[in-house]
């Protein structure tokens, strides 16, 4: 069963690497890239980080796979793939130790700038549903393709609790909102079209502007930020 980009997607929005992950597909699955080096392979949607010396201490009890018959085992990620810190360290340290892999020159096509326009379109009507709120939240994050709002509630490790962003990915434009993820009741009514860009526990992932549901996200995100305000996180 090949990996869906959905899932990967998921795997990579949330880290902190200092650069960003890339992801290209290889053969039907995907494999994922960090300062231009293959760090991980996603096949059958799982997550199957390059065996470095550095990887396995960081991990400890490694469980070790092939990611597609005949292939070298690697070390396989089960539910730490939602530990975002976790998993961004692994990677980092991981990439140190391999080799970098051959460059190709990729020329820029009518259609990928088409298709750039229309993120970026997508991209400013999600970052507008995110803007009133921002007097009240922590911007982190403003740039042409990301904007990300956390909230000044401190958690347990040290870090300030997450509320929302909008982020220009390779194959969709993704809207966070921890909120749901925290509450999930809030997504008691969703209709079933917003329901199908549901990817994880608090993303959307869209593709075209028609398919947004502006609206009901306006309406999802004030609840939100109100369920927010009630748990006095604001």
């Amino acid at each position: 069963m090949a990996s869906d980009v959905e899932f990967v997607e998921f795997i990579i929005e949330g880290l902190t690497t200092a650069e960003p992950v890339k992801y290209k597909k290889m053969f039907g699955e995907y494999a994922l890239f960090y300062r231009e080096k293959v760090v991980a392979l996603i096949c059958d949607n799982q997550l199957f980080i390059k065996p470095t010396e550095a990887g396995k201490n960081f991990i400890g009890k490694v469980n070790e796979a092939p990611p597609y018959p005949g292939a070298k085992n690697s070390y396989l990620i089960g539910d730490m793939v939602e530990d975002k810190d976790w998993l961004s360290q692994l990677i980092c340290l991981s990439e140190k130790e391999l080799p970098l892999p051959k460059k190709k020159t990729k020329k820029s096509t009518k259609t990928s700038l088409q298709k750039e326009k229309r993120y970026q379109e997508i991209f400013n009507e999600l970052k507008s549903l995110l803007q009133p709120y921002a007097q009240s939240l922590e911007i982190t994050d403003d740039k042409p393709d990301s904007y990300y709002l956390f909230t000044r509630y401190i958690l347990k490790n040290k870090k300030p609790l997450f509320f929302g962003a909008a982020k220009i990915n390779q194959s969709s434009v993704s809207y966070h909102l921890m909120p749901i993820y925290v509450f999930p009741e809030l997504l008691k009514g969703l209709s079933p079209e917003l329901k199908k860009k549901q990817k994880g526990k608090s993303c959307f992932n869209f593709k075209t502007l028609d398919s947004l549901k502006i609206d009901e996200l306006k309406q999802l995100t004030k609840t939100a930020y109100q369920q927010y305000q009630n748990a006095q996180y604001l």
